[in-house]
């Protein structure tokens, strides 16, 4: 898994991207060049403070971990593909079970 860190990265996948969404999550994909998954995850103040956000952010991240070699497979099919999630505010009170849910309907969504 290869993750996404520069500021303008995440604001193409923003605004080229397509986007789905679900009460802690909202998942944007952006189909490129390559055969390789980027992940990134961004967790705004809204949500808490820096020990929930990072906590949000490691479980959003493990819960995709699990999953990425079949989404993976089923991208490389295509194209490489760039994934952003988004936590809502609501993501502060859910647990790993739920975000896990919701990063698993997200991939649905878009096939993966």
């Amino acid at each position: 898994m290869t993750v996404i860190q520069k500021n303008k990265t995440f604001r193409t996948v923003y605004e080229k991207g397509k986007s789905r969404a679900t009460k802690f999550l909202v998942m944007y994909r952006l189909p490129r060049e390559g055969d390789t998954v980027r992940i990134g995850v961004s967790v705004s103040k809204r949500v808490g403070g820096a020990v929930l956000r990072n906590k949000i952010r490691r479980r959003v991240k493990e819960a995709f971990r699990l999953r990425e070699k079949s989404v993976a497979a089923r991208i490389r099919a295509v194209a490489g593909a760039d994934v952003v999630f988004v936590a809502r505010p609501a993501a502060g009170q859910a647990c790993y079970a739920e975000i896990a849910e919701s990063v698993d309907f997200l991939l649905g969504k878009f096939g993966l």
